[in-house]
């Protein structure tokens, strides 16, 4: 039962919120698709084949990004946030440089589209849900980066809220852009296009909050600012208050050293003795 209380119950508390957030993602295409059904088999077709051929490509970025996993949890598990933050950081510039890649290659998909051999009746809808599905790529590599952190930090919980929201975001988006309620004009398949766009830069904007809001509770500051980590202050890693290991380490070292050269000076000082120990001269 102690095994169960101190393995189980936490791997459990990781696991649902995940297991949910991919649920979410899945989800994701088939409100796509169930929304623009009743537009016709023709909807239906552009829109299940432009999500596929989007994340085709987009998967890669995503791909790479599961780096993070390792080195923010090695970082974590090391109390050691000033690098927890230098990794998300640097996975956030390299989401960037991979989405110009990633887009100039979609866009060269999306003009080559006419000459794939669609239905003369799909292709066209597949021009504009691909057109404008390929402006969601730098939102979905940059979302990558902040749940890989997150997770890695085992705040999953924001990841799952963010999934389910954007969902229903996404169906509302659906129910307006595609078939123009609320005063819009009814878009159509491309509608359908827009409103996935708009719930991947919510989902983006959700846990870039996220991140923040948890880096400020655990550390004091924000994910820009750490300046006690850097000083070695242990109950500002917000990991307890027991110093980090490298600033004990290297407080160990800095002992041994003064140590080291208190005894060299004073093996080099010159030594004095009394008359009284003084060897008897031999006549």
């Amino acid at each position: 039962m102690s095994s169960i209380r101190t393995e189980f119950l936490p791997m459990l508390k990781i696991a649902v919120p995940v297991v949910m957030a991919e649920l979410g993602w899945m989800t994701m295409g088939v409100v796509d698709t169930v929304m623009v059904g009743p537009l016709g088999p023709e909807a239906i077709s552009a829109a299940g084949v432009g999500n596929s051929m989007h994340i085709a490509f987009a998967i890669f970025g995503m791909a790479v990004m599961l780096g993070l996993d390792t080195l923010v949890s090695q970082a974590y598990g090391a109390r050691n946030i000033r690098d927890c933050h230098r990794w998300f950081f640097d996975g956030l510039m390299l989401a960037g440089l991979l989405a110009v890649p990633i887009m100039t290659l979609l866009v060269l998909v999306w003009f080559a589209i006419p000459s794939l051999g669609f239905h003369g009746a799909v292709r066209p809808l597949i021009e504009s849900y691909f057109g404008v599905l390929l402006l969601s790529t730098p939102f979905l590599l940059a979302y990558a980066v902040c749940r890989r952190y997150l997770q890695a930090m085992h705040a999953a919980t924001p990841v799952m809220f963010a999934l389910v929201t954007a969902n229903v975001i996404n169906a509302g988006g659906n129910w307006v852009l595609v078939y123009g309620h609320l005063g819009f004009p009814a878009l159509g398949v491309a509608g359908s296009a827009w409103a996935t766009v708009i719930s991947r830069a919510y989902m983006l904007s959700a846990l870039l909050f996220a991140v923040g809001w948890i880096d400020r509770k655990r550390t004091g500051y924000g994910t820009s600012i750490a300046p006690s980590v850097q000083s070695g202050c242990g109950h500002c890693s917000g990991l307890g208050s027991r110093p980090r290991r490298r600033w004990a380490l290297k407080s160990a070292s800095s002992r041994w050293r003064r140590r080291c050269r208190a005894r060299s000076i004073r093996s080099r000082a010159p030594r004095t003795r009394s008359r009284s120990t003084w060897p008897a001269s031999h006549s």
